[in-house]
């Protein structure tokens, strides 16, 4: 780790640090960007799905860790998640990959929970926590189930028989497992809730997500560039949509711009530049500006997901303006 960051310090002059930690890092840190701005208290709602089916025991566990925090290792493990959960509840930028170090600490302690004996649950706390926490588990269930039900017809997908039957068989074995968390028996429960993951989420991953053609907007908008492009033409021009994904399709000589650079560098070089609508006002009026010339040869539509907006995207091939040079003086 070292001699990375050092390498990249003295190849950058300092530059990567002032830019990733002075600019974008204390920016995140003091208020949300780049759309992902979120109260406190995210992460507790979005660990319904992202924690599940761990949801199951975490929040028993949770409540029996506090209990049991003169226990070395528990405290280790409280130490671990109470506070960097704070902290991450506090900053106001919020993506749901940023609570991911944390996961581990909670995880540990409701296996931990979960092997414990059976007479240490009888509390009425542990009672209260362990409905509330089935009740948090089932309703992850109805959500995925639900949505895998739903998004495909509305990304442009469908649902297969087998994904249907898949989800239902899925549902059964998290109702099991609820019914068996009920009757105290939470080895049980583990089985149950680790088969009902083991069927839900490769359905979700593998048959659900790719016929949701709507939100692959990349790779979409690569495969249509390859088609339009001409031999010889130089690297593309983005304006508006510049995910990272879809730079590492395009590939890194790709221009990314704001809409009147676009039309700068489009002018000089000629080829194709790919312009969200967001852009395109200032693109067209910068061309019209400098006297160059496009035409519309495709475009492309989609819900960019990241944003959580549906974003359109026109290609325009624009013609090259040759640069006029003034004669040497006399």
């Amino acid at each position: 780790m070292l001699p990375w960051a050092l390498a990249i310090a003295f190849a950058t002059h300092g530059a990567f640090y002032e830019k990733s930690l002075g600019h974008d890092f204390a920016a995140k840190v003091l208020e949300g960007q780049e759309s992902h701005g979120a109260p406190p208290g995210y992460f507790l709602a979005l660990a319904s799905l992202t924690l599940w089916p761990v949801t199951l025991f975490a929040l028993p566990a949770f409540g029996w860790a506090i209990s049991r925090r003169s226990d070395p290792a528990i405290r280790y493990l409280l130490a671990w998640l109470v506070p960097n959960w704070v902290m991450f509840e506090l900053i106001p930028t919020k993506l749901p990959h940023y609570i991911l170090p944390v996961y581990p600490a909670l995880a540990c302690l409701a296996a931990i929970w979960a092997m414990r004996p059976a007479s240490e649950g009888s509390s009425v706390s542990q009672r209260v926590l362990r409905i509330l926490a089935i009740v948090q588990f089932l309703l992850a269930i109805a959500i995925f189930c639900g949505a895998a039900m739903i998004l495909p017809g509305r990304f442009g997908g469908r649902v297969e028989w087998w994904t249907a039957s898949g989800l239902v068989l899925a549902a059964f074995l998290g109702i099991a497992a609820s019914i068996v968390l009920l009757l105290r028996k939470p080895a049980w429960a583990v089985i149950c809730a680790s088969a009902s993951a083991v069927i839900l989420y490769p359905l979700l991953t593998a048959g659900v997500a790719p016929a949701l053609s709507a939100i692959w907007l990349s790779p979409r908008l690569s495969e249509r560039a390859a088609i339009d492009r001409k031999p010889g033409d130089p690297p593309l021009v983005l304006a508006g949509y510049v995910e990272p994904s879809l730079i590492f399709l395009l590939g890194s000589a790709t221009h990314i711009e704001s809409g009147a650079n676009a039309a700068g560098t489009g002018i000089q070089q000629g080829g194709l530049a790919l312009v969200e609508d967001h852009e395109r006002p200032n693109f067209l009026h910068e061309l019209r500006t400098l006297g160059g010339k496009a035409s519309v040869v495709d475009q492309v539509s989609g819900f960019n997901y990241s944003r959580g907006r549906y974003e359109h995207v026109t290609f325009y091939r624009i013609t090259q303006v040759p640069r006029i040079t003034a004669p040497p003086p006399e």
